[in-house]
């Protein structure tokens, strides 16, 4: 069976770091004030910006799903609660699943400048090359009960080969040809 895997899975990296950065500047602020409570403070504080600074861009870092015959799991960080806890607790984070049977129509969505996989017609898609990093690279899904899920695709987004052959797995399974949207 088919698997395929896209992103990269929450671990403790941004957890650590955003400790160091806290720990750094709570030593740096005792060691010019000599006053504890205002390094504790300081350091508090930057620890929570470090945290609230990794969950803004938690799903284009470490937007992490698979696919394959049956059904897409994937971890739903559309809240900003679900992306402090997923954070602070990595392996406690649990994946959402959606069966191929439940997807109504599915587009791939491209920001400018980005490659069009090969096996996705559109006018104009031949001019777009990769240069930059995207503003928009995700597979978009409308559910058949009107939910719609985005699945990020900026991490594999050097990987045509995998990406062309996602989407030759959901044209096969889906009732609807996965279409292309340029932004």
């Amino acid at each position: 069976m088919k698997e395929f895997t896209f992103g990269r899975k929450i671990n403790y990296v941004p957890l650590v770091v955003s400790l160091a950065v806290g720990i750094i500047i709570s030593v740096f602020f005792y060691t010019f004030a000599k006053e504890i409570g205002i390094s504790i403070l300081f350091g508090v504080l930057c620890f929570i910006v470090a945290v609230a600074l990794y969950a803004v861009k938690l799903s284009d870092t470490y937007g992490y799903w698979k696919i394959n015959q049956q059904q897409i799991s994937y971890y739903d960080y559309k809240t900003m609660g679900r992306r402090i806890m997923a954070i602070l607790l990595p392996l406690s984070s649990k994946q959402s699943i959606v069966s191929l049977q439940q997807v109504d129509t599915a587009s791939l969505v491209i920001g400018k400048k980005m490659q069009v996989p090969a096996n996705i017609k559109a006018a104009a898609a031949s001019a777009y090359l990769v240069y930059f990093y995207p503003s928009a690279y995700y597979l978009g899904l409308k559910l058949k009960d009107s939910q719609e899920v985005d699945l990020d695709l900026s991490f594999d987004e050097l990987d045509n080969q995998k990406i062309e052959r996602m989407i030759q797995l959901l044209n096969s399974q889906l009732s609807n040809p996965v279409t292309l949207i340029e932004k």
